[in-house]
C-alpha cells in the first residue's frame, strides 16, 4: 500500500529549504517546475524527497563556477580541448547532465 501526498509549491521551497538553506529562493522555484514538467511528461507522480533532491543538485552563482568545479583548471588541457566561453561550457553541461540557468545568473546541476 502506498499513500500519495500531493503538494504544492511553497510546500515543495519549503521542505528543499528547510533547516539545510542550500538553495536560494529562485533555485527551489525552478527545481519545482523541472519536477512538475517530469511528472507531467511521464504521465505519473514523482515521490518528493528534499534529501535526494539535495544530493542531486548543486547551485552555483556563475556557470564558470560550476565548470570549475567538475574541470578544475582545464589550462593544462590542449588548446582545441579548452572551453572558455559561457557557450562552451554550457554545451558540455548539456551534453552531460542536466543544468538550470536560473534568471539571477546562478545555474543548477544535476550531479554526474
Amino acid at each position: 500500500m502506498s499513500i500519495i501526498q500531493t503538494i504544492g509549491q511553497s510546500e515543495f521551497q519549503d521542505g528543499l529549504r528547510g533547516e539545510y538553506f542550500s538553495f536560494t529562493y529562485d533555485a527551489t522555484e525552478a527545481l519545482y517546475n523541472y519536477y512538475e514538467e517530469l511528472s507531467d511528461g511521464l504521465s505519473e507522480p514523482i515521490d518528493f524527497d528534499p534529501v535526494a533532491i539535495r544530493c542531486e543538485w548543486s547551485e552555483y552563482d556563475t556557470l564558470a563556477e560550476a565548470y570549475e568545479q567538475y574541470m578544475g583548471d582545464d589550462k593544462d588541457l590542449p588548446e582545441e580541448q579548452r572551453r572558455t566561453t559561457d557557450e562552451q561550457q554550457l554545451e558540455y553541461f548539456e551534453d552531460n547532465t542536466q543544468i538550470i540557468e536560473l534568471d539571477n545568473g546562478h545555474v543548477l546541476v544535476s550531479e554526474f
